[in-house]
C-alpha cells in the first residue's frame, strides 16, 4: 500500500464526492451482477455504493492528484478500472469461499495472522517515514504519535477501520493460498522443465539463443556438442569499424571486403605476435594470460569463461562461429580468423553441458519453465472464472462513459 499526502487525501475525498454529486443513481442502484446460474445470487450483486467507495479507494491507492488539469479528461477511465477492479475482487472472493479458503487449518491461521501483522506494521511504518519527511525533527513518541496521526487519517478519508484494513490484507493472503492450489495441481518437475526447454530449442530457436531469454532455457537444456569459446582480437579502431559498416549498409560488400582486407593487413603483425606465442604456450591455460596481453575484446571481462555457442546460432557473426565450431578437442585453437571487426585467435576453451549433477542441485520452482507455466495456469483458471460468473457491468449506469455501456468482465 503507498503513502499519500494527507493534504491531498481530503481534497480527493471532496472532488470525488463533488463527481457523483449530480445526477447520481441511489445507493442501491445496482452497477454490476453476474448472470446465468449465479443470476439470482444477492451477494454478488454490486451496487453504487459499493462502486463510489471503491473509487474513492482507487483514486488514494494509487495516488492520482485529482487537482491536475488533466483528471477530468482521464476520470472515466480511472472509474472504469475501479469498477472492472471490484468485480474482479467480487468474484475472486466467492472464488475463495467456494474453494474453502474461508475455513483454513490451525496453521494456516497462524501463518495469515503473522503476515496480517507484518503488512499492518510496514504500513504503519511508511506513516512514520512520511512523518519525518515532513518533519525531520521528530523522533521517539513524537514520531510515533504523529505516525499514528497521518494514519488514522488515511483510514478515515478512505472511510475504513482497522478492521476493514485486516481484512483486505486476509483476502490477499487467501489470494495467495488460492493461487497454490492451482500451481500444486501441476505437479511440475525438472525433467518437465528439460523437455520444455529442448522444444524451445527445436521449435522456436529464435527464442532459446536470445540473449535475454536464452539464459533461462539454456540453465536445464544444451544440444550436443555445445561448448565455451575464448578469443582473443586484434581488434579494428571503432572509425574502422564504423567505415565497413557504412560499406555494409550501403550494400557494397564488396567495397567493405576491399577496405577490410587492407586493414587486416595493417595490424597483421600485431595479430602474428600474439599467434606465435600462442602456439608457444605449454599448457592451454595460457591462454587466459595472452587474452589479457593482447585482446581487445570489450566483454572479456565480464564474460571469464568465454562464449556460448551452439548448432544453428546466428548471435555471432559467421567468421567467430564457423571458426568456433571447426575446433575438434578442448584447447584447440585457430589460426588467424579475419571479421570486420579485426584478427581473432579462437580456442575451445570448454564443454558446455548440463550434466545430471546440475539438475539435481536445481529446484523446478527456479526455472522460467516454472513461471510460464503457473502463469499459463493462473490466467486458465481466471478465464474460466470469468466466463462462469460472466458479470454484466452497467457503466452507463454507473456514470462512466464507454464505448459499449454494457459490457461482460
Amino acid at each position: 500500500m503507498k503513502i499519500f499526502k494527507i493534504a491531498t487525501i481530503i481534497v480527493t475525498a471532496f472532488a470525488i464526492t463533488m463527481s457523483f454529486s449530480a445526477c447520481a443513481p441511489s445507493n442501491s442502484t445496482v452497477v454490476a451482477k453476474p448472470t446465468g446460474d449465479r443470476a439470482e445470487d444477492k451477494s454478488l450483486q454490486i451496487t453504487f455504493k459499493q462502486f463510489k467507495q471503491a473509487y474513492d479507494k482507487y483514486l488514494i491507492d494509487n495516488e492520482i492528484d485529482v487537482t491536475n488539469s488533466s483528471f477530468e479528461s482521464s476520470e472515466d477511465t480511472y472509474k472504469k478500472a475501479a469498477l472492472d477492479q471490484l468485480v474482479d475482487d467480487t468474484m475472486l472472493k466467492k472464488v475463495v469461499s467456494e474453494e474453502g479458503l474461508d475455513e483454513l487449518t490451525e496453521e494456516q491461521n497462524k501463518e495469515m495472522a503473522e503476515y496480517v501483522q507484518s503488512q499492518l506494521d510496514s504500513y504503519k511504518e511508511s506513516f512514520k517515514t512520511e512523518a519525518q519527511e515532513n518533519d525531520s525533527l521528530l523522533e521517539g513518541e513524537e514520531l510515533e504519535a504523529k505516525g499514528e496521526e497521518l494514519y488514522q487519517k488515511k483510514l478515515k478519508a478512505l472511510n475504513y477501520t482497522e478492521e476493514d484494513l485486516m481484512e483486505d490484507i486476509k483476502y490477499n493472503y487467501k489470494l495467495t493460498l488460492l493461487s497454490n492450489k492451482i500451481i500444486d495441481a501441476l505437479n511440475l518437475t525438472i525433467e518437465d522443465a528439460v523437455e520444455y526447454s529442448k522444444t524451445m530449442y527445436e521449435e522456436q530457436f529464435e527464442i532459446f539463443q536470445d540473449s535475454t531469454y536464452g539464459p533461462y532455457f539454456q540453465q536445464v537444456y544444451l544440444p550436443e556438442n555445445s561448448r565455451m569459446i575464448k578469443h582473443i582480437l586484434i581488434g579494428f579502431s571503432d572509425e574502422v569499424k564504423e567505415k565497413i559498416q557504412t560499406y555494409r549498409s550501403n550494400g557494397d560488400d564488396e567495397g567493405a571486403d576491399k577496405y577490410r582486407d587492407e586493414q587486416l593487413a595493417a595490424i597483421k603483425e600485431k595479430a602474428d605476435e600474439a599467434l606465435t606465442k600462442v602456439k608457444a604456450m605449454e599448457n592451454s591455460d595460457e591462454f587466459n594470460e595472452l587474452m589479457t596481453e593482447y585482446s581487445d575484446d570489450p566483454g572479456k571481462e565480464s564474460n571469464p569463461d568465454g562464449y556460448l555457442i551452439f548448432e544453428g546460432m546466428t548471435n555471432f557473426i559467421t567468421e567467430f562461429y564457423d571458426a568456433g565450431m571447426s575446433l575438434k578437442n578442448i584447447g584447440d585453437y585457430t589460426d588467424l580468423v579475419g571479421s570486420d571487426y579485426g584478427y581473432h585467435i579462437i580456442q575451445y576453451a570448454s564443454k558446455a553441458e548440463v550434466s545430471e549433477e546440475d539438475l539435481k542441485e536445481l529446484n523446478v520452482e527456479d526455472t522460467y519453465f516454472y513461471y510460464i507455466k503457473v502463469q499459463e495456469a493462473i490466467n486458465e483458471a481466471y478465464t474460466k472464472w470469468v466466463s462462469d460468473f460472466n458479470f454484466e457491468i452497467y457503466y452507463d449506469v454507473a456514470g462512466i462513459n464507454v464505448d459499449d455501456s454494457s459490457s461482460s468482465t
